[in-house]
């Protein structure tokens, strides 16, 4: 399956503003919270959400572990990481150079607040906050940031094809002491 820009573009918009509880507008279908009048569709839905945080967890802990094998397990082939720094040009880099880039990630700790799933389909969102201590090539990336990976089914199983991570606590100067762009 092929997940198209406007696939994401909507998964991404829902995420920022939530499921809709608070639209009149919207259909309860849409909505995580709404009432649901099928039982099967509500305990499915609830299915995904446990299984994507739990594969977030895992996830995360292979990140941690530096072990590029299991990580990539969890990555679609065109997997790309976005982050968002201030006051800098939005950075992309595509599986490959992620994967590369891991085994110098040093995270010391990490935490993280609470995940927020939305299900679409064969296509779902998980944002929550995200704390770590953590080092990367000498840059010192300890910091809080927001974390929201997009996830889609690859048959029964699925794979992250997206993570957008925003840092909130770094500031332009620090960007252009390290030599990234303002």
């Amino acid at each position: 399956m092929v997940i198209s820009p406007r696939s994401i573009s909507l998964a991404l918009t829902f995420a920022a503003f939530g499921c809709g509880a608070c639209f009149s507008w919207m259909p309860n279908a849409w909505c995580a919270k709404g009432d649901t009048s099928n039982q099967a569709e509500a305990s499915v839905a609830k299915s995904a959400t446990d299984t994507l945080r739990q594969l977030e967890r895992e996830w995360n802990d292979a990140i941690k572990a530096r072990d590029v094998v299991r990580a990539s397990s969890f990555m679609a082939d065109d997997y790309f990481l976005a982050v968002g720094r201030p006051g800098a040009p939005l950075g992309v880099f595509p599986k490959q150079q992620w994967l590369a880039v891991l085994t110098q990630y040093m995270i010391q700790d990490f935490t993280f607040g609470e995940m927020v799933v939305h299900t679409y389909g064969d296509t779902a969102t998980v944002a929550y906050p995200y704390h770590q201590t953590a080092t990367s090539h000498g840059d010192d990336l300890t910091g809080d940031y927001v974390i929201l990976d997009v996830w889609r089914k690859d048959g029964a199983s699925w794979k992250v094809a997206a993570r957008y991570s925003t840092r909130f606590n770094r500031s332009a100067a620090q960007n252009e002491k390290m030599g990234q762009p303002k």
